[in-house]
């Protein structure tokens, strides 16, 4: 009967373990894109005021 207990109570944690794992994946996850989104648009904004500061030949 013990054993049983054991078993749900070690089955339970591990899926608690699980759900805490996903979770802070995730947010590791949408934090790394956001600044990935970040840099990319300071890049290319970067850019495109660059190429619009230039003179334009006639």
């Amino acid at each position: 009967m013990a054993s049983a207990y054991l078993d749900l109570i070690r089955i339970r944690f591990l899926m608690m373990l699980a759900y805490r794992v996903n979770y802070y994946s995730g947010i590791i996850i949408y934090a790394i894109n956001i600044g990935a989104y970040y840099f990319c648009g300071r890049r290319f904004m970067a850019r495109r005021s660059n190429s619009a500061a230039l003179p334009s030949r006639r």
